[in-house]
């Protein structure tokens, strides 16, 4: 008997369909995922494993629980998300097709400006959710407080160039099979990361994540500057680029990174030089400015071991 082939392309179908075969299918830009993987009822993750021809996944090679009930999760902001259940009791062939996420908060940034990657944590086996929209994706009260959070924190002007870039929902029913040690008090936990952008000033993307309970209650804060006549002010990267060339610090394998500094309540740039000793010394030379005067801070010299 031929197998059925289906075909899908809006992926939050709630219907049930039969089959032992899955390809997904790149969007029409060649984008994929990097990660295929099934879910269970409880959240935990099966991965597919390495494709056996032209990028089929054969479900029989996964040994899964006949008891259980399984679905195709794929969770990428860039594309529409699927939440696919599966019935494994018949031989018919599920194809996925990625759809781009028309609502993705993705962009690009010429080489010149400094972008930082989101933090994000991994709780395998178990999977939580990932809101892509504050608005839609979270409960009304964890939007409006982490919204009244942020403005409160950076005043209404910074806010104005803030956005939500990524989070996850922790669901400690679930978490909780899995870590018997843990912190998490009440039934929901919101891990949510946005992004400052400032393009004209060289800073692409500076993230950082802000952690609430269920009741929108602050676990940890996010690392954005708290509101100050100057939080606004920000010396172009490019300028204070030309200070650590002026003292002879920064090349093309210097390291940039951006952070807060709490006490001092800026923001900071830091410049990473490596350096490898054939003694076995390592030392690691940091070169800081405050990134909103341009001010330096600092040279800072971490002394250590290495083996070869």
């Amino acid at each position: 008997m031929k197998k059925t082939i289906q075909t899908i392309i809006l992926l939050y179908s709630l219907a049930s369909f039969s089959q032992t075969v899955i390809k997904v299918e790149p969007d029409e830009e060649k984008n994929k995922y990097f990660n295929y993987y099934l879910l269970d009822e409880n959240d935990s993750m099966h991965h597919l494993g390495i494709d056996e021809n032209n990028g089929f996944y054969n479900l029989k090679n996964l040994k899964l629980d006949s008891l259980k009930t399984y679905r195709l999760y794929l969770d990428d902001r860039r594309f529409v998300k699927i939440d696919q259940e599966l019935n494994l009791k018949n031989n018919d062939t599920l194809i996925i097709k990625l759809k781009p996420n028309p609502n993705c908060n993705c962009k690009s940034f010429s080489k010149d400006v400094f972008v930082s990657p989101c933090p994000y944590f991994t709780f395998a086996p178990y999977v939580p959710k990932e809101p892509r929209n504050i608005d839609d994706d979270l409960p009304i009260i964890i939007s409006q407080k982490i919204k009244d959070y942020l403005r409160l924190r950076v005043g209404e002007d910074f806010y104005k160039n803030v956005y939500f870039k990524q989070g996850q929902t922790l669901d400690s029913v679930h978490y909780k099979k899995y870590f018997k040690i843990n912190n998490l008090t009440t039934r929901y936990h919101y891990y949510l990361c946005f992004a400052y952008s400032n393009p004209e000033k060289g800073i692409g993307e500076y993230t950082s994540n802000v952690q609430l309970d269920e009741f929108g209650n602050i676990i940890k804060d996010i690392n954005f500057p708290k509101n100050n006549s100057k939080i606004n002010e920000f010396v172009s990267f490019k300028e204070i680029k030309n200070k650590a060339i002026a003292k002879k610090f920064y090349n093309e394998k210097t390291q940039i990174e951006m952070y807060y500094d709490p006490n001092k309540n800026i923001l900071i740039w830091k410049f990473i030089n490596p350096e490898f000793k054939p003694n076995g010394v390592f030392l690691l030379k940091e070169l800081t400015y405050n990134a909103h005067t341009g001010q330096y801070l600092g040279l800072k010299t971490n002394e250590g071991q290495w083996i070869e």
